[in-house]
């Protein structure tokens, strides 16, 4: 699914609205799908079916069909013996082996096919030459080790990993062993940054200033994967990662050169100060596109990427306009949102929030950034985008609560179910033409038990 926009936006286009209304925030009438809304009540019902007890939801749910959601999750993944990081996927509880993958390489990053399909899709390798510079702000090593497998020469590629903010280490327990494994079998140049966001530029300068690891300021390409999760208050991820949001896009773009590249994966573009960073992003490029990558869980709320070329250059005023910006989003979290909660009784309820301590009063949270109203046409481009991706989400969990509530096939049929299906299979070997993936010819289990066997097999298929 892609997306794009070509109307040019203003410095004085900037007006940051926020609100302390709970349930303006999830609940939002600033949305940009005509299916999102009902996507989420969907999810809300899904919740309510598997969850044991709502009082201490974190600890307890009806283990059966908690079993029959990661079951059906399994079954319905059509690339199942694709992505060796759909994490809690690629484990059949049902014979208690790993299931084996098609493809000649095993992925050891989370990102490695979106990448695959972002960089062929928009034809990246075509844009970047031998002597350009690469920077990866990312909770992981995806474009590194991406970049790395496709055997690309470029000048250098430095990995900047944020650690206390970091989604995949608060919820994997293999986070640090895959980037371990990366960083074995590829020579990665990698900076560990567990400071502020806000100050990530100054701190980031001073510590490398003296370091092969410094930051080159003309990068050709930057990729953007920042996204922390809070436990308990997971439903607002949109909100809670504004912070590392902009300030990650403000130091990017300070770090590219011209007519540079910048890859940024903001998870979802359907509240308006979302789909707002985008626009404010793009005025300083010739262009940009949404795009939302086949192998994406459809169960996931995550998974939107977006692509900007031809970047314009910062000017002065471009410079004091950005840090402007971040000065304002500092003044409202000055926490970075770490502390983010919901007070509303109703609402933790409702959403099984269960993140203490409950705050005395309601926070204040942004909900727009641009003086645009929710129907102007700049954000219809958005609109598109999003009900594309929403209708076929919206289908997807519909199934899920039918099967679960006896509406469709037996839960017990699932649970019984051996992977991989035909439909996987057949699925698999298809997403693996399409996006030019060298696959084993056949799906024959004792051949691919075998592969790889060394660090030198993943480095060279």
């Amino acid at each position: 699914m892609t997306g794009g926009n070509k109307h040019m936006i203003a410095h004085n286009n900037l007006l940051i609205q926020t609100t302390t209304k709970e349930d303006k925030l999830y609940f939002s009438p600033l949305t940009l799908s005509k299916y999102y809304d009902e996507f989420i009540k969907l999810v809300i019902v899904l919740d309510n079916l598997f969850w044991f007890s709502k009082s201490n939801a974190k600890h307890n749910y009806i283990s059966s069909r908690r079993s029959f959601i990661n079951k059906y999750l399994q079954v319905s993944y059509p690339y199942l013996l694709v992505d060796n990081n759909t994490w809690k996927l690629s484990f059949d509880k049902t014979t208690g082996k790993n299931i084996p993958l098609i493809p000649k390489y095993t992925n050891r990053s989370i990102g490695f096919y979106y990448l695959h399909e972002v960089f062929q899709k928009f034809k990246l390798f075509s844009l970047i030459k031998k002597n350009d510079s690469i920077l990866s702000i990312d909770n992981g090593l995806s474009l590194t080790e991406y970049i790395s497998y496709q055997k690309y020469d470029i000048k250098s590629i430095v990995n900047i990993i944020p650690e206390s903010q970091n989604y995949y280490k608060s919820l994997f327990a293999e986070w640090q062993q895959r980037i371990n494994e990366i960083s074995r079998i590829y020579d990665i140049n990698t900076i560990n940054y567990d400071g502020d966001i806000y100050d990530i530029e100054k701190q980031l300068e001073q510590s490398t200033q003296s370091s092969s690891s410094k930051i080159s300021n003309d990068n050709k390409l930057i990729y953007i994967n920042l996204k922390k999760y809070i436990d308990g208050v997971g439903k607002y991820d949109d909100y809670y990662n504004i912070p590392i949001y902009i300030s990650g896009f403000i130091f990017a773009l300070k770090h590219l050169k011209l007519d540079g590249i910048l890859l940024f994966n903001i998870q979802s573009v359907v509240y308006k100060h979302c789909a707002d960073i985008i626009l404010i992003i793009s005025k300083y490029f010739e262009k940009y596109e949404l795009y939302y990558p086949d192998i994406h869980n459809r169960y996931k709320r995550s998974g939107t990427i977006t692509i900007f070329t031809g970047f314009k250059g910062l000017n002065e005023s471009d410079i004091q306009y950005l840090d402007d910006l971040l000065t304002k989003i500092k003044s409202i979290y000055p926490d970075e949102a770490n502390d983010f909660n919901i007070h509303n009784p109703e609402l933790r309820d409702e959403l099984t929030i269960y993140r203490t301590p409950i705050p005395s009063k309601p926070q204040n949270n942004i909900i727009s950034l641009l003086e645009y109203d929710i129907n102007n046409e700049i954000y219809q481009p958005f609109r598109d985008f999003n009900d594309a991706r929403y209708f076929t989400q919206v289908i997807f969990v519909q199934k899920m609560i039918g099967i679960l509530t006896g509406q469709n096939k037996n839960v017990e049929e699932y649970l019984d179910t051996k992977l991989p299906t035909p439909d996987q299979i057949t699925s698999s070997i298809l997403y693996c033409k399409k996006w030019d993936i060298p696959f084993w010819d056949k799906y024959a289990t004792s051949k691919m038990d075998s592969y790889p066997l060394t660090d030198q097999d993943l480095k060279n298929p």
